[in-house]
Formats: C-alpha cells, structure tokens, sequence
C-alpha cells in the first residue's frame, strides 16, 4: 500500500457464543471486526487481503502467548468501505492459557498482495474476551471466578462418570465442604473445619437402603448429634445425643419399649423420676369365715409396676369371735401364695383363750409387708385362718388392701427373711423367730435373718448401668463405622482428612 493504513477494532458476541454454545461445545474463537482506511481516511481497495493474528502479553514487546509461531494466517475480503470480520482462533483454536492472565493484547498484521505486510498497533482485549474462560470447563486445567455465578441447572458428572464438588475456604489447603459418591451407596454431603476434622455429614447409611446424619461437638470430630435411618440393619431409626460423659438415645429398633428412650440419670425423665408411685387397692366389703384348716383369701389386690421398686402392701379388717366362751383365736396375714400355713412376722393375732359369753366380740386388724420387685404384675393377699384348737366361730369384715408402689428408697428397708432368701443378700444378720404361730405357746428355735431390701435396689441399679453401658459402646462402635466409611470414601477420591 502506498499510504499508511489505519486500523479500527471491535470484539463482540462472545459472550453469546458461549452462553448459545455451552451445550454443544463452545467456540474456541473471538470473532473482531475492523476498518482499513489510508492515513487520511479513505477506506481501502476492497477485494482480498491476508491477515495473520498474534496475541501478546503486553502492548509492546511482551512474550506471545498465541499461537506462539508464524500467527494465525486468514485470507479475509474487506469490502468498499474497508470493513472486515475474522473469526480468530477458527484455525489455530485459543487455549484456555490464552486468557490465564489479566493483559493480553491482539496484534494484526495487514497483506495487500502489493505493498510490504504492515503491523498495526496492538489491541488490548477486554470484558467480553475474557469471559471465553467461562466456557473452557471440558478441559480447564484451572481458572477463577471472583464475581457471583447464576446458573440454572449444574450437572457434575454423568451416567457414565463420577462427579464430585469440593469447596475450600481462601488460604486452606483441604476443602471445608464436599459433595461426592460414597462407595456405591448413593451421595453425601460432609462439612469440615479449614484442618479437616468433620463437623457435619449427611451420607447414605452402611446398614441399609437409608439415610445417616451426624453433627459434631468438638474440633476433634467426636458427635453431638446423629440420625441413624437403618439402625444395624434393623430398618429402623434411632436419634441420639451424645456428650463427653452422657447421652440420650431414641431407639425404635429396640425390642423392649422401656429401652426406646434412654436419657441420662438423674434427668426429668429417669427411672426414678419417671416410674412415679402408684397404687392399687380394693374394697370389697365382702365377709369371710374362716376354718382352722389352711389360710384362705379374706381379699386381693393386683398392681402392675413399670419398674423394678417397692411395693408396701396393706390391709385392715374387723375380726368377729363368737360362739364360744373358750379360746377362739384368729389370724390374719400378708402373702402371695394362696393357703398354707402362718407366715411370721407377718401375721397378726386377733381373739382371747375364754370369753365372758359367747356373743360377737370385735377385734381390729392391721397387716403390713413390704416387697422389692423386678417390673411386671403382681397379686397379693390379705388371707386368715381359725387357729386350731379354737372353738366357735371366727368372721372377717369389711377388709380393705392396699398395694402401693414405690421406685426408690430414702432410707433402710429391712426385714426378716429364711435362710434360703438371705442367700440373695450380701448382708443378712441373723435372729431368732418364734416357732409357733401360738404366741402363748412359742419357743424361741427357729433362726431367720434380718435384711435390708436397697441391696435388691442396688443390684437393679448396677444391672441398669450396665446396661447403659453396653449401649453407650454400641453407639460408639456404630459412629465409628460410619466414620471409617467417611475414611475410605476420602481416601478413594484423593482427599485428606
């Protein structure tokens, strides 16, 4: 050219080539139009002309960036009135380093077939340019967005490829946050602190087709919080509460409803608070004679305890002695088993050896015995006899019994037991119990020993904290398993923690 050509450049439409592209593979191009004119004005002599397309990383001098070599060479028609579109990168394609820096500059040199090739002054590429990174995902090896994204629909992954997404926090080099495949058994989510210790997960459970989420408490990872969906396989969910010394626990795999909810002791809702006294009690109004041979019922009473505890059982009555001006003695107990004989120092003695005459002669009775039992139901019975050797007749009226429960003690429990039961007690002192059933007639022989009942309601607490134990090791070792699952999971793709 014989004068001096000046060059004009506009870039657009990038943007949407990416946003059109992006399901269809993006264009790895910027499309630029200019307008070639002489140094003053004129457009030049339209027809083809040769363009090559360099980009540098500085307006002058600089490293070229792309495509490092002879450039880009296009054959382009510019029209009469100078103007010309070329599609940069539509035979060289820019990489995604093309734009992995903040300056680039785009330098064209101009071949009229006449005059020497002449280069003009480079372009500094901006905005629209540089938001092509956006759409190198297939294969980036890396990039940045430091601006708010909006996006309707991510997909990471596909049938046929894992996806995953880690996010990390500005100067931590493990993620805070991850959202990946565990093994097969479905997607999780978990959340970290900035030195990889969990604080919250949410992944599929490894006992079953279920859910398992867990919060921790502390920085070590130890849990606060977890729901179990599929507890051991049971098909059932469980919720706990674990601290550094106590835990609460809502099972609805257990067997036992008692065990469905456990909380620590000495809660609101602890054995001894929740299992509150309770009493049954009957009244029947019913008279009964008795004979001289085995005992027999006056009146029952049956209560249901929800737990092991005590149950104090009580009853009174009138006794009626008449017909006779001999003896006519009457005896009257606590028990569980219906006949056989006395049961001292249970029973009570109404009656006298003669009688002025043989009309009514009213004796009041009150009978007492305390029990310490396992939960379930019970029947107890207030039961009498004619003493043999008794003439006459004897009537028990109006008796009433009461059975009253209660979950724990608040002082000693003692009472009188044979030799068989005090084998169950680790302290049994031994007294002397009246043979006969005659207090007018008794000798001192046979040897029975007082006992306390609280060691049976030890026995039951040691038993229970066992218990708890036991359980408080199978939460354990159920978190444990969830957390080496987290393990491998991370081990497998790559992670640390």
């Amino acid at each position: 050219m014989s004068k001096k050509v000046v060059f004009s450049l506009t870039l657009f439409t990038l943007l949407t080539a990416f946003v059109s592209g992006a399901g269809a593979g993006v264009p790895s191009e910027i499309t630029v139009q200019g307008r070639l004119t002489d140094n003053v004005g004129t457009p030049a002599a339209a027809g083809p002309k040769t363009f090559t397309f360099k980009v540098f990383s500085a307006y002058t001098l600089g490293t070229e960036i792309w495509p490092v070599g002879p450039g880009e060479v296009q054959t382009i028609t510019t029209d009469a009135s100078g103007v010309w579109t070329a599609r940069v990168g539509s035979i060289l394609p820019l990489g995604d380093a093309v734009f992995a820096a903040t300056e680039r500059w785009l330098q064209v040199t101009v071949y009229d077939g006449v005059n020497p090739p002449e280069i003009l002054s480079r372009i500094k590429l901006n905005t629209t340019p540089y938001s092509y990174r956006v759409s190198t995902v297939d294969s980036a090896a890396g990039g940045r967005l430091t601006g708010a994204l909006v996006v309707s629909d991510v997909q990471l992954g596909s049938p046929t490829l894992d996806g995953s997404l880690e996010l990390y926090r500005n100067g931590s080099t493990l993620p805070i946050l991850t959202v990946q495949d565990y093994s097969g058994l479905g997607g999780g989510l978990a959340c970290f602190t900035d030195k990889g210790k969990p604080t919250a997960v949410i992944e599929p459970d490894i006992d079953g087709p279920g859910g398992y989420l867990a919060v921790s408490r502390d920085s070590l990872g130890n849990p606060a919080f977890y729901v179990d969906g599929v507890t051991f396989g049971s098909s059932e969910p469980e919720v706990g509460i674990v601290g550094s010394s106590r835990s609460a626990v809502f099972a609805m795999e257990a067997v036992n409803d008692n065990d469905a909810v456990v909380l620590p002791a000495n809660s609101i809702s602890a054995p001894e608070i929740l299992d509150e006294s309770g009493i049954a009690a009957t009244n029947s109004g019913v008279s009964t004679t008795l004979t001289t041979a085995a005992m027999i019922d006056i009146d029952t009473a049956g209560i249901t305890i929800p737990s092991s505890g005590y149950i104090v059982v009580e009853g009174k009555a009138f006794v009626n002695c008449s017909g006779t001006t001999s003896s006519n003695i009457a005896t009257v107990q606590m028990d569980e088993t219906s006949g056989g004989g006395v049961t001292n120092p249970y029973a009570v003695y109404a009656g006298l050896s003669g009688y002025a005459d043989g009309t009514a002669n009213w004796f009041p009775v009150y009978v007492t015995r305390t029990y310490y039992k396992t939960a379930g139901t019970y029947t107890f019975r207030m039961e009498g006899r004619q003493e043999p050797g008794s003439a006459g007749s004897a009537d028990v009226w109006w008796p009433m019994l009461n059975a009253t429960y209660y979950p724990t003690s608040y002082g000693s429990v003692t009472t009188l037991v044979s030799s068989a039961e005090a084998s169950s007690f680790e302290k049994a002192l031994p007294v002397v119990k009246l043979a006969s059933s005659d207090p007018r007639t008794a000798t001192a022989s046979t040897q029975y020993y007082q006992v306390d009942l609280r060691e049976l309601e030890l026995k039951a607490a040691r038993l229970t904290a066992q218990i708890e134990r036991a359980k408080r090791e199978l939460i354990e070792t159920q978190i444990a398993r969830q957390a080496a699952l987290n393990q491998r999971v991370s081990e497998l793709s790559g992670g640390e923690r």
